[in-house]
């Protein structure tokens, strides 16, 4: 009974190890590459993640235009309101997680921002939050212009929309986790794997032979 305990447990740790996966977190910045004062995109990738737009976003350091504009100091996305120019978000058609992200009105002396963020399943199905930004900034001083927004139940996604709904929107550090693909037994663990097999077969064979005797 002991040996087939200690067998179960060595099975258990060696299944385990092989079919673990890191889950990777991340904060995309957009400082990297860093803006060189404002650029105008429909396409581009930050850390790994495409940004796409049937209209065009803007590519903006802090600080760039005055102090009346949303001011982080570091770089940060523009988008306008609109459909149209609403941002797409995906990892390469593999699944991520979306936790939470910066936003702020991008011109303060226009009001609150709305924002409309929808997230698409990769297995179908979608779901979708409204946050409104409470408009306060003084650009580059002590008061901090852009707010920490969380999602819930954003996971396994394939694509996420962003989307400002009535003014210009500023928006910076999307917090994602990648899910990717199922897991697959990495090499080290499937030699992890066999060496594990070998011994608990060694050890059925010498029990057995222990009983013959």
């Amino acid at each position: 009974m002991r040996v087939r305990g200690v067998v179960g447990s060595i099975l258990l740790i060696v299944l385990f190890a092989a079919f673990s996966q890191s889950v990777k977190a991340d904060t995309i910045t957009f400082d990297s590459p860093p803006s060189p004062g404002s650029v105008s995109l429909n396409s581009a990738t930050f850390q790994g993640f495409s940004f796409t737009s049937a209209g065009t976003f803007g590519h903006v350091a802090s600080g760039h235009f005055s102090a009346a504009v949303a001011h982080n100091g570091s770089s940060f996305l523009f988008v306008a309101s609109g459909v149209e120019n609403a941002i797409d978000i995906s990892n390469g058609g593999q699944a991520f997680d979306l936790q939470s992200f910066d936003a702020d009105s991008f011109l303060h002396i226009q009001g609150a921002t709305s924002i409309t963020v929808t997230g698409f399943f990769l297995n179908g199905g979608s779901i979708s939050q409204t946050f409104v930004t409470d408009a306060i900034g003084d650009g580059p001083g002590p008061v901090t212009d852009f707010q920490t927004l969380s999602l819930v139940g954003f996971t396994g996604l394939q694509t996420v929309q962003f989307r400002s709904n009535n003014i210009s929107l500023a928006l910076d550090n999307i917090t994602v986790t990648g899910s990717g693909p199922a897991p697959v037994p990495e090499p080290a663990a499937m030699v992890l794997l066999g060496t594990g097999l070998i011994g608990i077969a060694g050890t059925l064979r010498k029990r057995k032979a222990l009983m013959k005797q």
